[in-house]
């Protein structure tokens, strides 16, 4: 079908098994960091950071100009899921294949290469959230970045629903969390929310495929695609279309998507169930409850179990 020749190859590869294709993957969503960039220029900061060191450096310039530098939403351990396994996504990005199929034949670990820049990028995000980030939950932290109190927050595009609700929202960009010292490897976060099958035992097949041809127009200015992304927080098309709301990091966003710049999350490919735990988790870790090998270890042995589950 046509938009098989629409969509960006990623998300018609999460809708892609042994060859075929079930779906039409019609959204997507991105995670990384979110940022104010009046109060980045504020603080000197000329160029959004693409590497961990420039990202550490950044933060400290934030500070330096009496600035919060990252909104914590650590006491909900479903944000510190989203952002592990963008961590990770950048470690395993050669051959995430292979990093699953060893987890799933249950020889696999998470002491993998690269995992020590997964725990340095955790340690630059610790020391600049504040005194108090384990209590903060996902609203106090979706509400710092709205209200100017932080100027960053790692999330995913959901988070800017409540910064565009606020009557002077400050102006919000985006950009790749740098996990690698290596600029190129720090790669958009992108995969699909959404997407529409149809049945193959259904007597409208016709009709089901008009409706995705509907669904996949985006010249249709009041077609599904232009309903769907018309406002800030709206998880975007699977394919390039044009911003109908002023919102900076969607076109930020929209840079990395339509180079090809981006990366799928981990997370969404582990065994059912254990990407809730990994966030549980990793939450001890962010809470100096424990360290880089008892982390490891505990993934593992939660991996394991999932796998028996």
């Amino acid at each position: 079908m046509d938009f098989t020749e629409k969509v960006y190859p990623t998300a018609l590869e999460a809708a892609t098994y042994d060859g075929k294709i079930y779906g039409y993957p019609a959204n997507v969503e991105y995670l990384g960091v979110f940022y104010n960039k009046q109060m980045f220029k504020d603080a000197g900061i000329e160029e959004v950071p693409k590497t961990r060191d420039e990202f550490e450096a950044a933060c400290e310039k934030l500070e330096e100009s009496g600035v919060t530098p990252i909104a914590s939403t650590f006491k909900d351990s479903w944000t510190l899921k989203h952002m592990f396994s963008v961590m990770m996504s950048n470690v395993v990005q050669d051959d995430m294949e292979g990093f699953l199929d060893q987890l799933n034949s249950g020889e696999g670990t998470f002491n993998v290469d690269g995992i020590d820049d997964v725990f340095a990028t955790a340690d630059v995000i610790k020391a600049h959230c504040g005194s108090n980030m384990m209590d903060c939950d996902s609203t106090s932290g979706f509400n710092a970045l709205a209200n100017s109190e932080a100027a960053m927050l790692i999330s995913g595009e959901f988070s800017q629903n409540v910064v565009s609700r606020m009557d002077n929202p400050p102006e919000i960009g985006y950009f790749a969390l740098p996990v690698s010292n290596d600029a190129e490897r720090n790669k958009a976060a992108v995969d699909v929310g959404i997407v529409y099958a149809v049945s193959t035992q259904t007597e409208h097949m016709d009709a089901c495929k008009e409706v995705i041809d509907f669904l996949s127009d985006a010249s249709l200015s009041d077609g599904y695609i232009a309903i769907v992304t018309e406002k800030p927080g709206s998880a975007p098309a699977s394919q390039d279309f044009t911003v109908n709301y002023d919102s900076a990091s969607t076109n930020d966003y929209l840079e990395y998507a339509n180079s090809g710049n981006v990366i799928p999350w981990v997370y969404q490919q582990y065994v059912n169930g254990f990407d809730v735990i990994s966030g549980d988790i990793f939450q001890g870790y962010m809470a100096d409850a424990a360290d880089k090998d008892e982390v490891i270890s505990e993934l593992d042995a939660a991996y394991l179990e999932y796998l028996d589950q």
